[in-house]
This record gives structure tokens, C-alpha cells and sequence, in this order.
């Protein structure tokens, strides 16, 4: 769980959408997994036989129907026009429209966010919540600010317990910087070269603890045994 900033800290993401170079909704191919990035424009639930739950995304190419034949009470909460959405799934068509059918939803930001920037023209991370968390609102988009907020403030205060020429030798970046790229990557090299240090971290201590356990062992003398009886003297 989340308890402490350290814990915030190393929440890692479980994957990014790169929106520094988007493909317009017009543009995606059917029939393959894409993500859809756009503004919500209209919600609904459709009546009939296939009672469903309809948003409707659209960017400046075209839009794209997410379709939920169930849960309806859930979605009409959880979103509202205006939220600028990524829907992950199969597109296809449905009735001549270009559609998802129970679709990944993520909110990378709301109408008026302050924080545009944290989720918008970047490479966007994506963090796995718990039940709970969502109903704390503890959101992805809500760990984004405050990732982004945690690392404003004691970003400077991130000491690494690494020396510099074990870093160079290694070839890992600094603890700060791994921190920072896993979080808000500039580029998806940034990520690799992060999540390579926040990995070398867990391996080295992994190893360290293994050589303290074998030094304590050496300190303690072995029992010498005395085997007594014929069979021991054969």
C-alpha cells in the first residue's frame, strides 16, 4: 500500500501512452488493440434488447463510440463530458460507426485541470488502482499530481546511496533521476534506463544482505564433532 512518500515514490506504472506523437482516431486501423485518446462529448445509456452504455470520444479527426452493455450506474458516476480519456481495446464498427465494445477507460484529465501538463503532450504513465483506491478517488490521474507535487518538494531531498564511480562502473543513472524518467519520461529510453537502476537497486541489496549473512556466518566457530563407536573408528 501507499502510507509514506517513499511508498508514493516507487508506485512504478504498469504502462505509458505516448501522446507526444498521436495518431488521430480517423487515422487508427480496425480490427487491432489501439488506444484512443479524447474528449468526452456525450454519455448515454441506449434502451432496447442490447440495453448498453454509450460515451462518445472525439478529437479533431473524428470520434469513436465506447459501448458497456452493463454497469451502467458505475459509468454514469465515474466520467463527465469534458474529461479527456484514453479508451484501450479493439476498434471495429457497429452500425457503420467506428466503436469499442467494453474498452479500458483511463481520465488523463479533466475539464479545467490545473495540471494539464502532467497529462497532456507527454509520454502519460498509467498506475494499476485498487477498489479502495477508486473509492478514495485515489485515481490515476490523482497519482500523477501528486507524483508530480511529491517530486517538486523533496525531489532535492532524494539522496543515493550509491557512489558515483560504482554508478559510472555500473552504468546506472542516479536514484533521483531513475525516480524522476520511471515516473515522467521524456522519451521511452528514459523509462528503460530507470527502471534498469530502480532493478540493479533490488539486486545489489538483495546481495549485500546475502554477504553481511555470510560474514556473521564466518564469525561463528563450527562445532567440531567426536564420532565415537566401531563404526567411526572403521
Amino acid at each position: 500500500g501507499i502510507e509514506t512518500v517513499g511508498d508514493l515514490l516507487l508506485y512504478l506504472p504498469y504502462r505509458y501512452i505516448d501522446r507526444t506523437t498521436e495518431v488521430g482516431i480517423a487515422q487508427l486501423p480496425l480490427d487491432m488493440e489501439v488506444t484512443v485518446v479524447g474528449e468526452i462529448v456525450a454519455m448515454e445509456v441506449i434502451p432496447g434488447k442490447r440495453r448498453r452504455f454509450v460515451m462518445t470520444v472525439e478529437d479533431d479527426t473524428g470520434k469513436v463510440f465506447g459501448m458497456w452493455f452493463g454497469g451502467y450506474q458505475y459509468f454514469r458516476g465515474a466520467y463527465e463530458a469534458g474529461d479527456l480519456v484514453a479508451l484501450g481495446g479493439k476498434l471495429s464498427r457497429f452500425g457503420g460507426k467506428l466503436a469499442m465494445t467494453h474498452p479500458e477507460v483511463e481520465v488523463l484529465a479533466s475539464e479545467g485541470d490545473e495540471a494539464q501538463r502532467v497529462h497532456t503532450g507527454r509520454i502519460i504513465p498509467l498506475y494499476n488502482t485498487t477498489a479502495k483506491m477508486k473509492s478514495e478517488r485515489m485515481t490515476a490521474r490523482a497519482l500523477r499530481r501528486l507524483l508530480f507535487a511529491a517530486l517538486d518538494v523533496v525531489g532535492d531531498e532524494i539522496v543515493d546511496p550509491l557512489p558515483d564511480d560504482i554508478r559510472e562502473r555500473c552504468g546506472v543513472v542516479g536514484l533521483r533521476e531513475a525516480i524522476e524518467k520511471v515516473h515522467f519520461p521524456d522519451v521511452f529510453s528514459d523509462v528503460d534506463a530507470a527502471r534498469q537502476r530502480l532493478a540493479f537497486d533490488e539486486i545489489f541489496y538483495i546481495q549485500l544482505h546475502l554477504g553481511r549473512m555470510q560474514k556473521e556466518r564466518e564469525k561463528t566457530p563450527g562445532r567440531v564433532l567426536c564420532p565415537q563407536g566401531t563404526l567411526a573408528k572403521q
